[in-house]
């Protein structure tokens, strides 16, 4: 729960700090203010490669290496904000040149909702360790969030 919390906070505060010029600024005079959103699939893969060892020795003693790859998908949502204005719009010449009659959007992104779930086989050392020489398995979930600013010049 606190971290949803945490997560919370942080968008607003990016919201916030995003907006607040666009809202004080007065110098456009036309200015476009949207929202989308986004439905997706992403896919991953990993690999695992190191060992389990029993710490309380010195040196360690090895229980079981690890030596694997595996990939996984998941569905994501996201959405982005932007605020979009021509640059001719603030300001129409400078100098005497006119300004070019280019877009501007800024945009702040967020791509929440990604689970991964990682499985990797494991063998005993030797035939020793826990398990008697049966293979084991180490499982890895990694959740993945992305909040991210884009800057478009059409």
């Amino acid at each position: 729960m606190a971290r949803s919390g945490l997560r919370m906070v942080m968008w607003a505060a990016c919201v916030g700090c995003f907006l607040a010029p666009a809202l004080v600024s007065s110098q456009a005079r036309a200015a476009d203010l949207y929202v989308s959103g986004a439905l997706m699939n992403s896919f991953t893969s990993a690999k695992g490669t190191g060992d389990i060892s029993l710490g309380t020795t010195d040196p360690p003693t090895p229980l079981f290496d690890i030596d694997g790859s595996d990939s996984d998908s998941s569905p994501g949502f996201g959405g982005a904000l932007g605020f979009g204005f021509g640059i001719d719009e603030l300001r129409a010449d400078v100098r005497g040149y006119e300004m070019p009659h280019w877009k501007v959007r800024l945009e702040l992104e967020g791509i929440f909702g990604r689970e991964y779930d990682f499985r990797f086989d494991t063998a005993p050392v030797g035939g020793g360790g826990g398990g008697g020489g049966v293979p084991n398995t180490f499982f890895s979930e990694i959740d993945s969030w992305t909040v991210m600013t884009n800057v478009w010049l059409d």
